[in-house]
């Protein structure tokens, strides 16, 4: 069964609109909440990288869930600063939580750019392994936070200044599994004709991270 809907979801703010590419109905299959970039430069789920990583999941049966965060397009709210924006991604995955009866074992999560802060903040509440797209600069404090068993994937452009490599390390050495990196060359933050590596490089990360956990 394919199947593609734009529907609304309960958030904190009001309703979050959404995209759902689900590849089939049950509770074993695999999902992934796709956040966009920064909503106050005109990042929503239409994004390219956000569409790269949805279609790569969704030909290999892995079914997704791609939100506008709060105060774009035609959710609810206002923007808040990543605050709020992190609620609004924690209310996707309880959403599949509840409405799919989907467990943490089989949801992950992505994000590009602004998104992929958001991404990598759900693993401080949430056991779900990320993907994570040219991420830039985030809280230094986090990784004090940061739980041991969260499974890390990042795609970095080689040319892209926004990286802080420095803060990052500091969340890896925390880590009981190093992250996997990917970086992509002649490219920079918005890897313009590079969208299918992005996608592919997502797919291949929650392929075997979904058949890790998936056989715990």
């Amino acid at each position: 069964m394919n199947k593609l809907d734009s529907i609304v979801i309960p958030g904190k703010a009001g309703n979050i609109e959404a995209v759902m590419k689900q590849t089939a109905t049950g509770y074993d299959v695999n999902w992934v909440v796709i956040c966009h970039p920064h909503p106050l430069m005109g990042g929503d789920l239409r994004n390219p990288i956000v569409r790269a990583i949805g279609d790569h999941l969704f030909e290999k049966n892995i079914s997704t869930l791609a939100i506008n965060f709060r105060g774009v397009g035609l959710s609810a709210g206002s923007y808040d600063n990543g605050m709020g924006e992190l609620e609004d991604a924690l209310s996707a995955i309880d959403y599949l939580k509840t409405s799919q009866g989907i467990n943490h074992y089989k949801i992950g999560i992505a994000g590009y750019s602004f998104g992929a802060q958001i991404a990598l903040k759900t693993t401080l509440y949430a056991n779900i392994v990320a993907f994570l797209v040219g991420l830039t600069k985030f809280d230094t404090e986090m990784y004090r936070s940061i739980k041991p068993s969260i499974e890390l994937s990042l795609v970095i452009g080689e040319h892209d200044n926004r990286f802080d490599s420095e803060t990052f390390d500091c969340i890896s050495s925390k880590l009981s599994t190093k992250p996997e990196i990917n970086v992509i060359r002649d490219t920079d933050h918005f890897f313009s004709g590079k969208e299918h590596l992005v996608g592919s490089f997502a797919s291949n990360f929650f392929i075997n991270s979904f058949r890790r956990r998936n056989n715990l």
